[in-house]
Formats: C-alpha cells, sequence, structure tokens
C-alpha cells in the first residue's frame, strides 16, 4: 500500500459494533471512492457538481494506482489518496487481511470447491478461478476502513458515502436529509437476488460495519462454506444482503431513488 500517508500494518478495527460517538446534528460528509477510476471526465464531474458541492463534502480515494489516476481530476481534489497495486491474483490481498484479522482457516471457505463466488477473481486453489469480480470491492472497503481508523477520520465526520468512481450522476445527491443517526441508506435497482453493493450512505456510528463486509467469512468460514460456490446464495449482491444482515444493518436499511447510472472511459473496459 502507498498513498500520502503510510498505511497500517494491522486492522485496529476488526469490531463489528456500532462506532460509539457523540454526533452532533449538521456535520460534516466524507465521500469515499473506492476501486478503479474508469468513468471518465464525465462521471469525475457529475460526482463534484451533484455529489461534493451539494453536501460541502471531502473527498478520499481508495483506488488501484494505475494511469487512470494520475489522470483523474479527482486525485488533486482528494484529501487522502490511497492506493494498492493491483496483485495478478486477489488472494494475496485478502490473505493479508486475513492474517491482520487473526483469521487463520479462510481458506475452509474452498472447501466444496476453489469458486468462492464473493471472493471472486481471487484464486484460492491452483488453476480455479472464481467467476465472480466482487473481491476487489471487499479488498478496497476493508482497506478504507483501516486507512479511516488509522488517520482518526471518523471522528471528524459525521456523514459517509462510500461509492465507485464510474457513477455519473443526473441530478443532486444531498443527503443531508437521510435519518443518519438510525438507518442507512443503498438505492434502489441493481440488486439481482439481493442488495446493490455499489454504493451505501451511512453515519458515524455505523461506517465501520458498513465496511466490514469481508470480516465475516474470513473470521468465520465454517459459516458460508455450504453457499460460498453458489451464485444465487453467494453473488456479490446475495452476498451483501446477508453480510447487512449479520451486521444488524438490514432492519434499518432504506431504500432512496437511483440518481447515478454506471459508465466506463473508452478504454477502461
Amino acid at each position: 500500500l502507498v498513498g500520502r500517508a503510510a498505511a497500517s500494518a494491522t486492522d485496529p478495527s476488526a469490531s463489528h459494533t456500532r462506532h460509539a460517538r457523540n454526533v452532533t446534528r449538521g456535520g460534516r460528509t466524507l465521500v469515499a471512492l473506492i476501486g478503479q477510476i474508469r468513468g471518465g471526465e464525465l462521471a469525475e464531474r457529475s460526482l463534484i457538481q451533484h455529489v461534493l458541492k451539494p453536501n460541502q463534502a471531502d473527498l478520499v480515494l481508495m483506488v488501484p494506482k494505475t494511469a487512470s489516476l494520475l489522470n483523474s481530476s479527482l486525485a488533486a481534489r482528494a484529501r487522502y489518496v490511497w492506493t494498492l497495486r493491483e496483485p495478478e491474483n486477489w488472494k494475496q490481498p485478502i490473505a493479508a487481511i486475513a492474517q491482520a484479522l487473526g483469521a487463520h482457516r479462510w481458506l475452509d471457505l474452498a472447501n466444496n470447491s476453489g469458486a468462492v463466488w464473493f471472493l471472486g477473481p481471487a484464486r484460492l486453489r491452483r488453476g480455479v478461478r472464481s467467476p465472480s469480480t466482487a473481491a476487489p470491492n471487499l479488498v478496497y472497503r476493508h482497506l478504507l476502513k483501516r486507512h479511516l481508523v488509522q488517520h482518526r477520520l471518523i471522528e471528524q465526520y459525521t456523514r459517509f458515502i462510500i461509492t465507485r468512481a464510474d457513477h455519473v450522476y443526473g441530478c443532486h445527491h444531498d443527503v443531508s436529509r437521510f435519518d443518519l443517526h438510525h438507518q442507512v441508506y443503498v438505492p434502489t435497482g441493481e440488486d439481482y437476488g439481493g442488495v446493490c453493493d455499489r454504493h451505501i450512505v451511512c453515519g458515524q456510528a455505523d461506517v465501520l460495519a458498513c465496511l466490514s463486509i469481508i470480516d465475516g467469512p474470513l473470521l468465520h468460514p465454517e459459516r458460508y462454506v455450504k453457499q460460498a460456490d453458489s451464485m444465487a446464495t453467494c453473488g456479490p449482491e446475495p452476498f451483501m444482503k446477508l453480510r447487512l444482515q449479520e451486521l444488524g444493518l438490514w432492519p434499518r436499511l432504506r431504500r432512496f431513488a437511483r440518481v447515478m447510472y454506471l459508465s466506463s472511459d473508452k478504454g477502461n473496459g
């Protein structure tokens, strides 16, 4: 990991309990982008116009170190830029996270088969590639959590928007009226048998849990091994729903009308 500040070698935030803080009304908003910077100039302009400005929000990036990042206007605007050199096999960063969590039996997830849907495209067994692309999202979420704790940013913000860099926003995404003391919010649509895993809005008390999606199966693989090789039960969206249920967030989940769509700059897939 490289960035504007050194990364911690351990994860001090493995707990899934609510982050107890004295949250005042108003407060500040932090927008965190995770994953590849591939939405292009249109996506970046729309984020600034429709998310950062209406929320008077600060920005952090938890992204791969690529040419797209160097060419992005968001890098200069961000308060922090944390990067990861994307591996050939996503098993490597997952193993590092497991080690930091003290999770020693996480490879038991591959007992039924080498293809663990919610850890794709990692190859947990030689030659067997999990067919989904969910693992990068989970890894970036966890690393974002680590950095927020290390730099004491959770104490500085009351609202968190955790999202992707390839969204184009068609209108203002103002979260000031969201009841983030009691609820978390996900846009409607793109549920695919579970719940959308691309964008979530939460308050200070819930941000650690919202970023702890990968922790459960690494710490307790025995609870997931029977369903890990099924797209229906553990594709990215069903897995997100399962983890929100386990973390106690599901009863407090609320939906809002989708104001964004996915885009990709030419040459970025």
